[in-house]
């Protein structure tokens, strides 16, 4: 009990210190700028030797891993579309990025990329969730893919002061949606023929037309149409 009591002791003045060294201590600009994301810890921390490892509570020996791991995408209410990047582990700290790009057919609209972290002392089976979001101009012709780097690992500190991270378990998952098909545009006026006086063709559209009759003796003998094109608000009326 008592050397616990000591390791416990050792960790949280490490933790200390740690915490301070965080706040006072500058910090190297990333390498590269344009990144959307910090990069992982697990890039500069140190796997522990076998004694090191013996040392440790006992569930440190078992690996890292991740039992499961998804994507999920999909469109929502009003005009939105989300990305959530699911995993169940077993281990100390997780971290997962989702990514979401937004486009059509034939380009890319808009993306962005959302880092979910967690951390804990001792290892553990756990789930996590990490959401993005994008907001859409239009219900119909979009499509989403999703793209989420899952990794799962160990991480303690010995000694008080040397920090150790090892196991590094990674998974990818993907997933994809697409809204319905905008509806076609409807095609232009087709041209009507029909048979007036003389023969001609009289296109559909916006017509002022008058009829005319041929009398003999009192009796109509003949009628036709005669019809020229007028502006289109002429032709805006109502039926009574």
């Amino acid at each position: 009990m008592f050397p616990y009591l000591r390791l416990a002791a050792r960790i949280g003045c490490a933790l200390s210190m740690l915490a301070c060294d965080r706040e006072q201590s500058p910090t190297a600009p990333s390498a590269d700028p344009t990144a959307s994301t910090p990069p992982s810890l697990t890039t500069y921390a140190m796997a522990p030797t076998e004694a090191e490892l013996a040392q440790m509570p006992a569930d440190f020996r078992f690996p890292p891993s991740i039992i499961s791991a998804r994507t999920i995408v999909g469109f929502v209410d009003p005009e939105g579309v989300f990305a959530q990047g699911t995993m169940t582990y077993f281990g100390t700290d997780a971290e997962q990025d989702v990514s979401l790009v937004l486009r059509t057919v034939d380009r890319e609209i808009t993306k962005t990329t959302m880092r979910g972290t967690q951390e804990h002392f001792l290892p553990a089976l756990r789930s996590m969730w990490t959401n993005v979001t994008l907001g859409v101009g239009g219900w119909c012709g979009h499509l989403a893919d999703g793209h989420t780097s899952h990794r799962a690992f160990h991480k303690f500190i010995v000694g008080g002061w040397k920090f150790l991270s090892w196991g590094n378990h990674q998974k990818p998952s993907n997933d994809g949606q697409a809204q319905p098909a905008c509806p076609e545009p409807p095609p232009p006026s087709e041209t009507q023929s029909g048979a007036g006086r003389g023969g001609g063709d009289y296109e559909s559209g916006c017509q002022s037309c008058q009829q005319w009759f041929w009398y003999d003796y009192g009796q109509i003998v003949d009628e036709w149409w005669e019809c020229t094109p007028v502006e289109a608000d002429r032709c805006d009326y109502r039926a009574t």
